[in-house]
């Protein structure tokens, strides 16, 4: 298999597979066998490009569009939409990250080509005014859906106690358009206490 030692084979594989209306799939799975050790032996692997199942992401790799010495560790919620795009779910480790748990979304055009979506503990501008800057700090991220017109909505929770829902427009391979977010932000109403006399 591409990107995998002949001597390397498949352990166990995931609970969440994934499969589209035409048939590609994707998964991750654990790894045993020559090289194999427990920072890199979780692999995401999909057949998208329709040239049979290659390693899209493997733990222990560094993680696109994080700082260098932020790892990819392990992978979750694998989806392709019917154009054959996908996205997925990893958490982290290395350098600085407070918690294997963080996680960020990635998506993966058609060419290819892996891009980060949002990360836990990254800023991200919030504003939908292409002129007013609104940077606030991702806590978590929730729940996430393609559609068919290459767009990702994915659910963000922020430090400072909002929330909100976005949507991604990934570049195909024709347009090298860069993702670009949008979305309104929900403030959750904190009640004030009242003073009782």
């Amino acid at each position: 298999m591409p990107g995998l030692d002949p001597e390397v084979r498949f352990l166990t594989f995931s609970q969440q597979p994934a499969i589209n209306a035409s048939g590609r799939v994707a998964f991750s799975a654990f790894l045993t066998g020559e090289g194999v050790t427990d920072t890199n032996q979780t692999v995401l692997l999909s057949d998208f490009g329709g040239s049979g199942l290659e390693v899209i992401a493997r733990q222990g790799a560094q993680a696109p569009g994080l700082p260098e010495g932020v790892f990819l560790d392990s992978f979750v919620d694998p989806l392709l939409n019917d154009a054959d795009m996908l996205a997925f779910v990893s958490r982290h480790a290395g350098e600085g990250v407070a918690s294997t748990t963080t996680a960020a979304i990635y998506a993966m055009d058609a060419s290819g080509v892996l891009q980060l979506v949002a990360a836990e503990e990254m800023l991200f501008n919030v504003s939908d005014d292409p002129l007013v800057d609104d940077f606030r700090t991702i806590s978590e991220l929730g729940s996430f859906d393609w559609n068919n017109r290459n767009e990702l909505l994915f659910a963000a929770g922020f430090d400072d106690g909002t929330s909100g829902v976005f949507l991604a427009s990934v570049p195909t391979p024709a347009s090298g358009v860069l993702l670009v977010a949008v979305g309104g932000v929900v403030v959750r109403r904190r009640s004030r206490a009242k003073c009782v006399r």
